[in-house]
């Protein structure tokens, strides 16, 4: 058996990675570690694999996908066992877009936290009226695709918003989107495998910021109640993906559950580091079945 870890010279999670190759050494499993920003596309056919094997991609970007892509579209005789599966449903990818993702796979509705886009050229009123429809002023202004607080700001008016957008070249500004604002609220970070939650913590709030995954971050380990782990575990699945991070902020004043964010592959060194679930051992077990 190989185990395909797909990662990049300069990984986004070490510490994921780190785990990994710890838990596939524990079962002499052979690591192949492919690195997304050397890797030529065209000689990816000098990877041999068959259906015993398995593959994770811990690399982000469109190149890091298309490998992956590269090894689940084989034969079948030749496809590793991994985390995404082909399938015939579009994937929209777009941040705004999870309410057509549940239509499509036929999964109700889940409460998300309210995303526009953001557009220079239109009017005051215009504005004000699409950020009257998630919430009003205050907004968050968050720059897609960065993590750990960076690019996330919290707008309280319009002149705000304007003066920070002054400041964006206009062809970078498909890159913001403007989210709902939660005065009060939990951060729950969940970690689900194969339709059920293995892990979960949550997010202390800090008394100086409005963000929990900025500066010197506090964990806890934490237990949801059903309907948050069932908000998780739909996300998920709506991504055609059998295992992901799952971010989800509870409004305190009203308890509901609202999904901000998921990601598949997920930094899950936090949590593992937090409660100690052996979640990378349980990802190895999940791919190779009852191979090992």
């Amino acid at each position: 058996m190989k185990f395909f870890l797909i990662t990049s010279t300069r990984p986004t999670n070490q510490g994921v990675v780190e785990l990994l190759l710890a838990a596939a050494s524990a079962k002499n499993i052979e690591v192949v570690r492919i690195d997304s920003d050397c890797q030529l596309l065209a000689d990816m056919d000098s990877y041999e694999s068959r259906s015993t094997d398995i593959v994770y991609r811990e690399a982000l970007g469109e190149k890091a996908r298309a490998i992956e892509a590269g090894f689940l579209y084989r034969p079948a005789s030749h496809r590793p066992s991994g985390m995404r599966r082909p399938s015939q449903n579009i994937e929209l990818t777009f941040p705004w877009s999870p309410l057509l993702r549940y239509q499509q796979l036929g999964i109700p509705a889940i409460p998300t936290i309210l995303l526009d886009g953001v557009f220079v050229e239109q009017s005051d009123d215009e504005i004000a009226r699409r950020v009257q429809t998630i919430g009003g002023f205050p907004v968050i202004l968050k720059q897609v695709g960065l993590s750990h607080g960076a690019g996330v700001q919290k707008i309280d008016s319009m002149r705000q918003l304007r003066d920070v957008l002054r400041t964006v070249d206009g062809r970078d500004i498909q890159k913001y989107a403007l989210r709902q604002y939660l005065a009060v609220y939990r951060h729950a970070r969940l970690v689900v495998l194969d339709g059920r939650v293995i892990d979960s913590i949550e997010y202390i709030v800090p008394e100086d910021d409005f963000r929990t995954n900025a500066g010197t971050v506090s964990v806890v380990p934490q237990k949801f109640d059903v309907e948050v782990e069932k908000a998780a575990i739909d996300t998920v699945n709506s991504l055609a993906a059998v295992m992901g991070g799952v971010d989800i902020l509870i409004d305190v004043a009203t308890q509901t559950p609202y999904v901000a964010e998921c990601n598949s592959p997920c930094n899950f060194w936090r949590n593992q580091n937090t409660t100690g679930v052996p979640i990378a051992e349980k990802i190895i077990e999940y791919l190779a079945g009852d191979r090992t």
